[in-house]
């Protein structure tokens, strides 16, 4: 199986690295310039200015980039396409057409085999779809935070960025 992943943050490459850790073929799409999270600390030890973070989520993955505002580069990502299984974004709606151009109806029509994985914060559909959030919102709005602290204080935050991590194993 081969997934193509354009993939920024944690949600949708730790999905991906777990279709990775179960043996399928993870192609890394990046924009010129790399995934920001290469630079986001720690880093890993040993290995000065790369992120330990993303080492962890991108483990037993090929990576390209493509510059998706260039002509060559969204051929290149059709070309990508046409041999893959599985398409996991981490995008929310528009992003997908607009920065990628790879509108959803096009890319449908084009790549008829393949199955596509949206991992959004607030979906594509619904009041809230082009909302953008952060771990704590959608701990909050999911009401885990509910469940953490003590009955007669504010709710807390649980520890790590669990929503982006269930997120990414629920897209796997």
């Amino acid at each position: 199986m081969r997934v193509v992943e354009f993939g920024e943050g944690i949600a949708a490459p730790f999905g991906a690295r777990l279709l990775g850790d179960l043996g399928a073929d993870v192609i890394k799409v990046e924009r010129p310039g790399g995934d920001p999270m290469r630079r986001e600390g720690p880093s890993a030890p040993g290995n000065s200015g790369h992120s330990a973070l993303f080492e962890y989520l991108n483990w037993n993955k090929r990576s390209v980039v493509v510059d998706p505002a260039a002509d060559a580069g969204r051929d290149a990502l059709h070309r990508l396409l046409e041999g893959a299984d599985i398409l996991l974004h981490g995008f929310g709606p528009g992003t997908l057409d607009e920065a990628w151009g790879c509108d959803p109806a096009a890319l449908q029509a084009r790549h008829p085999h393949l199955m596509v994985v949206a991992v959004s914060e607030f979906g594509w559909q619904g009041p809230y779809a082009h909302w953008h959030g952060s771990d704590l919102v959608m701990q909050a709005m999911g009401g885990i935070m509910s469940f953490s602290g003590l009955r007669d204080r504010e709710p807390l935050k649980p520890g790590l960025r669990q929503s982006y991590y269930c997120a990414g194993i629920n897209a796997a």
